[in-house]
């Protein structure tokens, strides 16, 4: 008996390029772990903020064009309990992260390695 695991996923990045790679990349990741994912993409936090989906995980963007990633997570989790994957090119805001229980911080460009890495330790 094959067991289906269904993910709802939100990507949030102002960088439509970055979303549609890293959504690649999470399709072929959930292929590979026979996960059934829904992935809904954002490009700005005001936009995701906006959604009524109730998301598992969440990739987001620490800078976006208006409100920042940081405060975009701040607003959306004291609503929803997720996990959330921060994503950035910098290292700067990791300590910041931490203190807000992400669940793991990347640095972009994002590699198919890394990304198992943070899925691993979403679950």
């Amino acid at each position: 008996m094959t067991v289906v695991i269904a993910l709802q996923i939100a990507l949030c990045d102002d960088e439509k390029t970055a979303v549609q790679t890293l959504k690649e990349k999470l399709l072929a990741y959930c292929e590979q772990q026979n996960l059934h994912p829904q992935i809904d993409c954002f490009y700005s936090g005001e936009d995701f903020l906006k959604s009524t989906a109730d998301y598992q995980i969440v990739f987001m963007d620490i800078h976006l064009t208006g409100i920042s990633g940081i405060e975009t997570v701040r607003k959306y989790c004291t609503h929803h309990g997720c996990s959330v994957v921060f994503m950035t090119v910098s290292r700067d805001y990791a300590v910041e992260a931490f203190h807000m229980n992400a669940t793991h911080y990347l640095l972009k460009p994002v590699t198919e390695e890394k990304l198992a890495e943070a899925m691993q330790r979403c679950f």
